[in-house]
């Protein structure tokens, strides 16, 4: 599934999670398959998991913001 990235003050990644450009042929859709009532708590873990990189050991991103369409995703 597609997103966006972009990294601020070095430690910040606002993450954007992008429909596929062609969603009517698209067999998967973020907010029906990823981010409805069922899924979205495993998914945001998920990917906060693989972008915060909890092991490593050096500089790297410490705050994770996702959005979809424009708006921060909350888990309430």
């Amino acid at each position: 599934m597609p997103i966006t990235v972009n990294v601020y003050n070095q430690n910040i990644a606002k993450v954007e999670l992008v429909e596929p450009d062609n969603l009517s042929s698209s067999r998967v859709s973020w907010k029906e398959d990823y981010l409805n009532d069922q899924m979205k708590e495993y998914t945001l873990n998920v990917i906060l998991k693989n972008i915060l990189q909890e092991e490593y050991k050096s500089n790297w991103i410490e705050k994770v913001q996702l959005y979809y369409q424009g708006e921060l995703i909350s888990l309430n």
